[in-house]
C-alpha cells in the first residue's frame, strides 16, 4: 500500500513538471500550485485510506480473539494465543465501556474476555458490519495518528450460566442473538502498527432464540498474526 502510494505520487509529480515546463512562466507557476494542491489532497486521501485499512485489520483480529476465549476456554494453547493477541492489539491503558460499566487497562480487557464473559457463554460467533471512520487525526508520518471506527456487531451465543455481574445482554440461559453498536479508538504505536485505546459497547438488541442450533465441538479459528 505504501509503495503504491509513493509510486502514484512520483508519477503525478513528473506529470506536473512536464506540463509546467511547456507553459509560460506565469501560467507554469499557476499550474504548479494547482498540481501541488492536487498532490497534497491525493497524499492525504491515500494516507487516510491506508490508516483505515491497517486499523481495520487490528479490529477484525481483536473480534476473532474474543469468541475464541469463550469457545475454547479449556484449551491452554488457545488462551495463550488470546493473551498474545491482546498484547499485540490492545493498548496497555485501554478504556472499556460495556453498557455503561467502565474498566481500564489491558489486563482488565483480557479478564473480561477470558474469565468474565467466557465463564457464562459458549458457541459465540461475531459478525461485524463494515466500520466507518468517525474521527481521524493523522500524524507527522504516514501510518501514524489516531482514529475512531464505528460499527455494529451481531453476536450469536449460548448463555450457559448466570453470574452477578451486570451484562449488556439478557442473562437468561440458552441461545440468543445480541446486537450492539461499537466504537473503537486506535492509535499508531509506530508507523503502520495500531493498538486499540477505547472499546465502547452500546447494546441495541437481545433476542432469545431457542431455535438456534450450534454445532459441537465449535470450530477453532486462527487468531495468530500471519
Amino acid at each position: 500500500m505504501k509503495a503504491m502510494m509513493r509510486t502514484t505520487l512520483l508519477l503525478l509529480s513528473l506529470l506536473a513538471c512536464v506540463q509546467a515546463s511547456a507553459a509560460s512562466p506565469a501560467a507554469a507557476d499557476k499550474k504548479w500550485l494547482e498540481h501541488l494542491a492536487n498532490l497534497t489532497f491525493i497524499r492525504d486521501s491515500l494516507t487516510k485510506q491506508s490508516a483505515y485499512f491497517e486499523a481495520n485489520q487490528v479490529v477484525r483480529r481483536f473480534f476473532l480473539c474474543i469468541p475464541e476465549a469463550s469457545n475454547h476456554k479449556q484449551d491452554p494453547l488457545v488462551l495463550e494465543q488470546v493473551k498474545r493477541c491482546f498484547d499485540e492489539t490492545v493498548d496497555a491503558n485501554i478504556e472499556i465501556d460495556i453498557g455503561g460499566k467502565l474498566s481500564y487497562g489491558r489486563e482488565a480487557a483480557l479478564a473480561i474476555a477470558t474469565q468474565g464473559l467466557a465463564s457464562i457463554r459458549q458457541n459465540a460467533s461475531f459478525s461485524l458490519s463494515a466500520p466507518y471512520m468517525s474521527q481521524y487525526q493523522g500524524g507527522r508520518l504516514a501510518g501514524t495518528g489516531t482514529l475512531q471506527l464505528n460499527f455494529n456487531v451481531l453476536v450469536h451465543q449460548n448463555i450457559t450460566a448466570v453470574n452477578g455481574e451486570p451484562l449488556p445482554f439478557d442473562p437468561t440461559p440458552g441461545p440468543q442473538l445480541f446486537v450492539s453498536n461499537n466504537t473503537l479508538g486506535l492509535k499508531a504505536v509506530r508507523p503502520g502498527v495500531w493498538q486499540i485505546t477505547l472499546l465502547k459497547v452500546s447494546p441495541l438488541l437481545t433476542q432469545l432464540s431457542p431455535n438456534i442450533q450450534f454445532n459441537n465441538p465449535y470450530p477453532n479459528y486462527p487468531i495468530e498474526r500471519p
